[in-house]
């Protein structure tokens, strides 16, 4: 995920693409890992993708989310917070 770490045009957009990969990864089989490094992203990024996937994986483990939030709920909220 480092291609977000970059002063590049949308990158401010980061947790709603995220959020509506969900739209899209479940019509192909293939899996799709996002690996943040947490000491290069800000907390307040950390925070707005956190809910985006159903899955983590953590120490080798994957697991639900306790914390996803639906793209249909999760992105006009994300979106609002631009405007």
């Amino acid at each position: 995920m480092e291609w977000a770490l970059q002063d590049a045009p949308g990158v401010e957009k980061l947790a709603i693409y995220e959020s509506r990969l969900n739209f899209v990864l479940p019509l192909y089989s293939d899996a799709v890992v996002c690996a943040y490094d947490t000491s290069r992203f800000s907390a307040s990024v950390l925070e707005d993708v956190a809910p985006a996937p159903p899955h983590l994986l953590a120490d080798g483990v994957v697991q639900a989310n306790p914390n996803y939030v639906r793209p249909e709920l999760l992105v006009p909220e994300l979106e609002s917070r631009l405007a």
